[in-house]
This record gives C-alpha cells, sequence and structure tokens, in this order.
C-alpha cells in the first residue's frame, strides 16, 4: 500500500528507521482514546485454517469466529 495505513507495517518501518509510530483514531471512548481490537497471531490463524479444512462435509457450511476475546488498544 502507499501509503500503508496497516498497523503491523507502519511498526516495523518504525523499528527500521527509528522514527514514531503514528497513530490515527485517538478519539474513541477508551482508557487512552485508541481502539480496542482482538488481535489474533498468525500461526493460531493458520491452524484454525486447517483445523477447518478437516471438518469440511461437502454441501454443508460452517462460520468459525476466532479470537481471544480479550481486546488490546492500539496505544
Amino acid at each position: 500500500h502507499h501509503p500503508e495505513t496497516h498497523l503491523i507495517p507502519r511498526i516495523l518501518k518504525a523499528a527500521q528507521t527509528g522514527t514514531a509510530v503514528k497513530i490515527f483514531g485517538t478519539n474513541y471512548d477508551t482508557i487512552d482514546g485508541t481502539c480496542v481490537r482482538d488481535y489474533v497471531h498468525v500461526v493460531d490463524l493458520a491452524r484454525a485454517h486447517a483445523l477447518a479444512l478437516t471438518s469440511i462435509v461437502p454441501g454443508k457450511g460452517a462460520v468459525y469466529n476466532l479470537g481471544s476475546e480479550n481486546g488490546f488498544s492500539v496505544r
């Protein structure tokens, strides 16, 4: 993306360049003013996809919601 707006690539870029990460959206009704997200690790997401593939039944659909139920603020 140009310009990049996603948090993780912005954090990595800031670490590489030694600059600060600019956080957008600081007027939410939370303790630090940033939004709360339930971040999922990429390995957990990959495992969930593999498990979902093993549960496929022809002609039937399923919906899976992945998350820890514990949100963290962006800040």
